[in-house]
């Protein structure tokens, strides 16, 4: 009777060992990355965003969000090596990403004036009156 009841509890502790092993994946933590444009400084940066990564760590289950600044000529390398899993930017290197790395958004940012949001952005190309390949658009 003992030596049944030995194997049972040693079946048990194997099968619960195995299923411990294969699950280590589930259980773990997995890092997402929010690679953010430091225009402001690296300092800055983190100080602005960190406590959206720290909200998004409590939110979502078995995820650790980290912020990491990044300066205008590191974007496109992150990027491109995939090394961020979101990434904010302005729009200027948006474009450029998406034309050379197939970025795509899921969201954008409404930059607010005083207590309302602007909802129009502005760009300006100059260029010489005598270059025939640019056109005035309004």
């Amino acid at each position: 009777m003992k030596k049944i009841i030995k194997l049972q509890f040693g079946a048990f502790c194997f099968i619960f060992s195995l299923l411990f092993i294969f699950s280590c994946p589930l259980l773990a933590s997995e890092d997402v990355t929010i690679g953010v444009l430091a225009n402001r400084g690296k300092e800055n940066a983190l100080t602005s965003w960190q406590p959206l990564a720290e909200y998004l760590s409590r939110e979502i289950p078995d995820h650790i969000f980290k912020i990491q600044p990044l300066d205008f000529q590191d974007v496109s390398d992150v990027v491109r090596e995939a090394k961020v899993d979101f990434i904010l930017l302005n729009s200027g290197l948006y474009v450029q990403l998406e034309y050379n790395y197939g970025l795509r958004p899921i969201a954008t940012l409404r930059a607010s004036h005083g207590e309302s949001g602007i909802s129009l952005f502005a760009g300006l190309i100059i260029t010489r009156a005598d270059r025939a390949d640019r056109s005035e658009e309004h």
